[in-house]
Formats: structure tokens, C-alpha cells, sequence
């Protein structure tokens, strides 16, 4: 009878550690996962900015553009009407450059929650592995105890289901056969 009981508790031993280790397998991919996302949206971030760089640095070429048009076809780059110019030029790279910085920080932001998201799934891996590991492990303790408690205990004879021993006397009691 002990080398049953011995397996069992060796195979629930065994499902417990990996139900345990399955989860915690899972968060760790989970993490990694995380982070790749996190640095690719530091990247958009970045790439936002770069863009944003180069409108405002097209603005300055647009902008020195229609100076030097002005200036070549006889007017002043100083009147109110070519200050006017030059200002809705600035303002219209200037509104590209700003809406290009907010797209990507938009973008990023989505892919900041997909990775928050990402590693609460691994935190709820790691946690559904320890919960299936103590359950793995009372199922089985409940199931050794059944084959203890059917077991016959030390002294009786095997196949003795159901024979008690007399407290008094200490003579083992067969179960009374009535017919009915």
C-alpha cells in the first residue's frame, strides 16, 4: 500500500511544480513581451519628433523661399502683407510639425496600454499557476488521505474492509453477517 500513496504524492508533487512553473513561464514571456512594446513606442515617439524636425525644417526652406521672391520681384519682405505671408506659411508647417508629435505620442500611448495590458495577463498567469498548484496539491493530499483511511492499518489483515478491532479486548471484530 505505500508505494501507491508514494506515487501519488510524488505525481501531485510533480503537477503542482508544473502548474507553478507553467505560470510563471507565462509572466516572464509576458515581461519580455512588455518591454519590446515599450521600446517600440519610445520608437514612434521618436520618429514623431523626427518628422516634427524635418516640417519645421521644410518651414525654414518655405520661408526663405518666399523672402527671397518677394525681394527678387521688387517688394519688401518686411510689409504688412509679405509679414502676413510668411506667417501663414509658419503657421501652416508649424500646425503639421505640432499634429505630427501628437499622432505619434497618441500611437505610443495605445501601445503603452497594450504592453500595461500585456503584463497584467502575465501577472494573472503566474497567479492562475499557483492557484492550480495548491488546488493540484489538496486534491491530492485529499485523495492520499482516502487510500490511507481504506487502507488497512498496521496489524490487520489485507482485504479486512469493514473489520474493527474491540477497544477492550483488542480482538479484531468481523462485521455481522444477518441474512436478511
Amino acid at each position: 500500500m505505500a508505494i501507491p500513496v508514494i506515487l501519488s504524492a510524488v505525481a501531485t508533487t510533480v503537477s503542482a511544480v508544473g502548474s507553478y512553473q507553467q505560470g510563471k513561464a507565462q509572466q516572464e514571456q509576458s515581461e519580455i513581451a512588455a518591454a519590446e512594446m515599450e521600446r517600440n513606442a519610445q520608437d514612434r515617439v521618436r520618429e514623431g519628433l523626427l518628422k516634427a524636425q524635418e516640417t519645421r525644417r521644410q518651414k525654414a526652406i518655405a520661408l526663405s523661399n518666399a523672402r527671397a521672391q518677394q525681394a527678387g520681384s521688387g517688394g519688401s519682405t518686411t510689409s504688412g502683407v509679405s509679414l502676413r505671408q510668411q506667417g501663414d506659411i509658419a503657421g501652416i508647417y508649424e500646425f503639421n510639425a505640432a499634429e505630427q508629435e501628437y499622432a505619434s505620442q497618441r500611437e505610443a500611448q495605445g501601445v503603452y496600454n497594450a504592453a500595461a495590458n500585456t503584463r497584467t495577463e502575465g501577472r494573472m498567469a503566474r497567479f492562475n499557476g499557483t492557484v492550480g498548484a495548491l488546488s493540484t496539491v489538496l486534491q491530492g493530499s485529499s485523495s492520499i488521505y482516502s487510500s490511507l483511511r481504506k487502507a488497512p492499518g498496521p496489524g490487520k489483515p489485507a482485504g479486512s474492509v469493514g473489520v474493527t478491532r474491540n477497544k477492550t479486548t483488542g480482538f479484531w471484530r468481523a462485521p455481522s453477517m444477518v441474512a436478511p
